[in-house]
């Protein structure tokens, strides 16, 4: 499992099948080692992007397009047997983000 902090969540529709998607971007953070030193993760494995299709997994879609910007949650990743690539299975949240949208982005009438 890997630690991570959600960064983004949008939506989006598929060109060919007109499916709604969900998309999560998160940020891994690092990892304490059994020794109790940190394990920092290179640059190019920190940012993680995934994504679940309304009709092909409702139940992930629903979780995904649930999740807040700055939750920390916790990554389950899995492994396709035909490319040898990691990819995310699960993300279960372990502490919901306390901000609200007017904190993160601002009021819309500010100047």
């Amino acid at each position: 499992m890997k630690r991570a902090i959600v960064l983004q969540v949008r939506t989006s529709e598929d060109r060919e099948t007109h499916e709604t998607l969900a998309w999560v971007s998160v940020g891994c953070i690092p990892a304490r080692m059994q020794d109790g030193r940190l394990y920092y993760p290179k640059t190019s494995d920190t940012l993680i992007t995934t994504c679940a299709g309304e009709t092909r997994s409702p139940d992930k879609f629903k979780k995904f397009k649930s999740l807040k910007v700055g939750s920390v949650v916790d990554l389950q990743m899995a492994l396709n047997e035909f490319t040898n690539k990691s990819f995310v299975n699960d993300i279960i949240v372990r502490v919901d983000s306390k901000y609200v949208d007017e904190e993160l982005y601002g009021k819309n009438n500010e100047k």
